[in-house]
């Protein structure tokens, strides 16, 4: 991961994991996105899902999979605000965690 090793970096100072919107809105659209991967899995990849339901399960799946989308750009441009120290930490941090 990137993140351990660019938060817990003594010569860079060390850096809160966790304490950012970006950390929890990217937390929340991955488990979105494992969660419409597994449902898209079992019901459209190995049909485990009756044809009618899944004919009603699929408005859904494209919604989330949009929302998914633009909430990973959401994550994304958080992210560059953190990091250029437009939202930064409130708190400093004087050893890795």
């Amino acid at each position: 991961c990137a993140v351990s090793p660019s938060h817990n970096v003594e010569s860079q100072g060390y850096k809160a994991n966790m304490y950012s919107l970006h950390s929890w809105v990217g937390i929340a659209v991955f488990a979105a996105m494992i969660g419409n991967f597994l449902i898209g899995s079992v019901a459209f990849g190995f049909q485990l899902v009756e044809p009618e339901t899944r004919g009603k399960l699929m408005p859904f799946h494209k919604l989330f999979g949009n929302l998914i989308y633009y909430g990973w750009g959401v994550a994304m441009i958080l992210g560059l605000l953190s990091r250029s120290w437009i939202l930064s930490c409130g708190y400093s941090v004087t050893e890795a965690d």
